[in-house]
């Protein structure tokens, strides 16, 4: 298995990801968040298809679409359409990818809903520490998978996200 093509590909996949995580995750504003995270999304669909986690895999593909939508929904007062388009893409990814009776396959779709939750508000506070959640189900899914670039993503981004939680908490208000 770690010597297959299926499986250098997805680690490849998985260090692109990586460069684009910490990219997204020094930004500061929520629209720039949701940019950088679109190539994110795709890297980490494809990482996972190629290791034939099909649920992260088709989770990350709706999350990419969920984040175009995001970023025309940006103004505070656009909440009530965040929620609605993050309720209806939570149902879409059910859908497209639903959990078996392993309780792995649960976790992609734990980490989407905590992901639209980040999305939907406006402060980059509670996104952030909504993300934090997600970011250690994330590794726990990858490492189930043996997406060994994937966790190092997922740890730079548990780490660079709770450096920037602690900035924005010692800010003066």
């Amino acid at each position: 298995m770690i010597t297959s093509i299926g499986f250098l590909c997805s680690q490849l996949f998985g260090v692109l990801a990586i460069g684009f995580n910490i990219v997204k995750f020094t930004r500061k504003s929520r629209r720039n968040i949701i940019l950088w995270g679109l190539p994110v999304s795709i890297l980490f669909a494809l990482s996972n298809l190629f290791l034939t986690a099909w649920q992260g895999a088709a989770m990350s593909g709706v999350g990419f679409v969920l984040g175009l939508l995001n970023l025309e929904l940006n103004r505070p007062d656009q909440w009530k359409q965040r929620v609605i388009w993050g309720m209806l893409a939570v149902a879409v990814g059910i859908c497209i990818a639903p959990p078996t009776s392993h309780i792995i396959t649960t976790l992609p779709l734990a980490v989407f809903i905590i992901a639209r939750l980040g999305q939907m508000t406006h402060s980059e506070l509670r996104m952030r520490s909504v993300w934090i959640v997600g970011t250690l189900t994330w590794i726990v899914y990858f490492s189930y998978y043996h997406n060994y670039a994937l966790v190092l993503s997922e740890i730079i981004v548990l780490t660079l996200t709770s450096y920037r939680i602690i900035q924005l908490l010692r800010a003066p208000q």
